[in-house]
C-alpha cells in the first residue's frame, strides 16, 4: 500500500511541473494572439478613418486603449501617406504572464501594419 503511494506521489512530482509549465504556455499564446488580433484591429480601423481624412492614429490608440491595452504598454501608433495610400502602423510590449520570464525575455514586442487606399468620395452632379 505504502509503495502504491508513493508511485502516486512521484508521478505527480514528475508530472505536476510539466502540466503547469504547458498550462501557462498556452495561457501566454492566447494572450499574445489576443494582443495581435486587437492590434490589426485597431490598426484596420484607424488606416480605414485616415483614408477617409480623419485621425487614424487617435482613432487607433482610442480603440487600443478601449479594448483593455494599457497606455504603458502601446509603443508606437504612426500613420504614413504615400500618394493614394495610407498605412498605419501599431507597436505594442505584452508582458509574460505570472511574472515569468521563460528563456530569459521579459516581454513580447509585436507589430501590426495595414495599408489602405484613399476612400474616394464620389461627387453628385449639380452638387457645388
Amino acid at each position: 500500500m505504502d509503495s502504491e503511494r508513493g508511485q502516486a506521489l512521484l508521478e505527480m512530482a514528475v508530472l505536476l511541473p510539466l502540466l503547469l509549465g504547458l498550462f501557462f504556455a498556452i495561457a501566454q499564446v492566447g494572450l499574445l494572439y489576443n494582443t495581435k488580433q486587437l492590434m490589426y484591429m485597431a490598426a484596420h480601423h484607424g488606416a480605414l478613418v485616415a483614408a477617409s481624412g480623419g485621425d487614424g492614429v487617435f482613432e487607433a490608440r482610442d480603440l487600443l486603449l478601449e479594448n483593455g491595452i494599457h497606455e504603458n504598454r502601446i509603443s508606437r501608433v504612426e500613420e504614413q501617406r504615400n500618394g493614394n495610400l495610407v498605412t498605419l502602423t501599431i507597436q505594442c510590449s505584452v508582458p509574460p504572464l505570472f511574472g515569468l520570464e521563460p528563456f530569459g525575455q521579459r516581454e513580447h514586442i509585436l507589430t501590426a501594419q495595414v495599408t489602405m487606399g484613399q476612400q474616394l468620395i464620389p461627387r453628385i452632379p449639380g452638387d457645388g
